[in-house]
């Protein structure tokens, strides 16, 4: 570690103060499939005529049917919103072996699913959908949305009233209650975030465990089995952008894309020239066949990386920049990030 360089640890990024005076530099790695997600589900209108027993008109609880209120006894006329929640599986369906734990269909509405799902358009497109599926970070999109401000600062419209003639792409999602707004003279900064989700749907039904490098049930082994889920990209962009006028994001594309244009197979061809020179000036120490086990292991390292086959982590993998907002001048073309579609000046 270089002299001087003081390292401080932190438990959350929030934690650490906003400074609009400094220049961040975030990477993001296998970070976000790690964070907690929301399950919805579209269910279509309840039956209007639906009743008890007794043909009273009922409307179903968490703990039962009950006879409906006067004001509801119309039942709504488009799909709602119902959240998959985890609880214990019943006794009589619990087998030896099995997760204790499964994933339910609410029997009403939560505070959740009436929120969540309409934070944002591209949720409330497929309300209609009968059966559709959703997941939804708010901790991922609140994380997003500081990446933004510490590069971009704050947006003067979450703590003003709304501009009616600006494009609203979604409701923020906030990190913190009545935060103090951060000011920057200048964008500044970068935040690199890589992950693996889909480049532009929704996830849906993602929810995974991994034990010793396979594939398990969430519920298996409770504290002992890694959890994860896909992470919304788009759902990223969407927050970041919202959170400050200050920046624009570059992405997602996928893993191979990304390292092939930042030159991954001539860093990999480098490595074994060095190699090979060392061997042959015999600095190395090392046999031929050491030398042989070297090369194979530097080409099939970077080849796993960019590999497009459908499980391949080349294409699985996204890659997305969150980058200071620089207006083009006239005539000027849009510019690229390196690794996004763009090319190092000289």
């Amino acid at each position: 570690m270089a002299e001087g360089i003081k390292v401080k640890w932190t438990e959350d990024i929030r934690f650490v103060p906003r400074d609009g005076s400094k220049t961040p530099f975030i990477i993001a790695h296998e970070f976000f499939d790690a964070l907690p997600i929301h399950v919805f589900q579209s269910v279509p209108p309840a039956d209007p005529n639906s009743t008890n027993e007794q043909g009273e008109k009922v409307i179903q609880t968490p703990t039962g049917p009950i006879p409906a209120p006067e004001r509801q006894r119309q039942s709504a006329k488009e799909n709602q919103w119902r959240e998959l929640l985890v609880g214990p599986k019943p006794p009589h369906r619990l087998e030896e072996g099995e997760p204790e734990f499964e994933m339910s269909m609410s029997r009403a509405a939560t505070p959740h699913s009436m929120y969540l799902p309409e934070t944002s358009p591209r949720y409330q497109a497929l309300k209609a959908t009968d059966g559709a599926t959703i997941e939804i970070s708010p901790e991922s999109q609140a994380y997003a949305r500081d990446f933004a401000i510490r590069l971009g600062g704050s947006n003067p419209q979450e703590s003003t009233a709304a501009n009616p003639d600006a494009h609203n792409f979604g409701k923020a999602v906030p990190s913190a209650p009545k935060e103090e707004p951060t000011m920057k003279s200048e964008p500044s900064g970068a935040a690199l975030i890589i992950d693996y989700g889909p480049a532009t749907t929704i996830p849906a039904n993602s929810l995974r465990g991994i034990k010793q490098h396979e594939m398990v049930s969430p519920f298996l082994s409770a504290g002992s089995t890694d959890i994860s889920a896909d992470v919304d990209f788009m759902g990223l962009a969407e927050s970041a952008i919202n959170a400050s006028p200050g920046v624009e994001v570059h992405g997602p594309l996928n893993q191979a894309r990304f390292l092939t244009a930042m030159g991954i197979e001539e860093r990999a061809a480098q490595l074994v020239k060095q190699a090979v020179d060392k061997e042959r000036g015999g600095s190395t120490g090392q046999d031929k066949t050491e030398l042989t086990e070297l090369v194979k292991r530097i080409d099939s390292g970077w080849r796993r990386l960019v590999d497009t086959s459908p499980h391949g982590m080349g294409k699985l993998y996204q890659v997305m920049a969150v980058l200071p907002y620089k207006p083009t001048g006239q005539g000027e073309a849009r510019r690229r990030p390196v690794g996004f579609g763009g090319d190092i000046q000289m």
